[in-house]
């Protein structure tokens, strides 16, 4: 009966144990994220940018394409928005929620994106290009084509109602941006370019590089034919 009342205690203690090292960890990743929202805020006002702390209304229930369009409840967090040289942007922290069943009940996983939305001087046709390690079925699966670029097709998938536009529009430049800058994807769409990183959100340490280089990404895209 000792052992056995010590083995019970000696569980009580470790499963305590274990639930103090994950609320340590989730207090600190919760300061770390409350600093870095803070430093964004500075840095935005800084640069005479807008920073709002959440705009779910503009940035949620629009877009249909991977991160967008399922989970709920969808957020945009610390919205950064503005004018980049000639064209307009927002960065933001969107997230969603999936939730299923499993044996034993209920679960849920929260997904966390760093999102660049830069707006285009002019609308061009779709198209886009996603690692294929996150890509989820699009309604444009039948447009998929290869580049022929071996080392990008290896990694990413392509998509575009137009190809000959999108082999225009996707040359070397643009590519090595998306590797360089580590993008999960790019979606060009309604007059927009989205780019994204996973499991991450935007940081005074990432976001001016990134944005920089996305914003020159955008502009470099060619006019659609017969775009005005």
């Amino acid at each position: 009966m000792t052992l056995g009342l010590w083995g019970g205690i000696l569980v009580i203690l470790v499963v305590a144990a274990l639930f103090g090292v994950l609320y340590y960890f989730l207090k600190r990743n919760l300061r770390n994220h409350e600093a870095d929202a803070v430093a964004l805020s500075a840095w935005a006002t800084d640069h005479g940018y807008t920073y709002v702390e959440r705009d779910d209304q503009t940035w949620t229930k629009r877009w249909h394409f991977f991160p967008f369009g399922t989970g709920d409840p969808q957020h945009a967090d610390h919205v950064v928005s503005g004018k980049y040289g000639d064209l307009e942007f927002a960065a933001f922290d969107y997230n969603f929620t999936n939730y299923g069943a499993t044996g034993s009940g209920s679960s849920s996983a929260t997904l966390h994106f760093a999102m660049v939305v830069v707006k285009l001087a002019q609308s061009v046709p779709y198209f886009d290009a996603r690692k294929r390690q996150h890509h989820l079925l699009p309604p444009h699966e039948a447009n998929e084509f290869a580049l022929g670029d071996k080392a990008f097709d290896d990694k990413y998938i392509v998509h575009a109602d137009d190809q000959t536009y999108a082999t225009s529009a996707l040359v070397p430049s643009l590519l090595a941006m998306i590797v360089s800058q580590k993008l999960q994807g790019i979606h060009v769409v309604d007059g927009r370019l989205f780019a994204w990183v996973d499991q991450t959100h935007n940081k005074v340490a990432t976001l001016p590089g990134r944005l920089a280089a996305i914003v020159e990404g955008a502009a470099a895209l060619p006019s659609a034919p017969g775009a005005s």
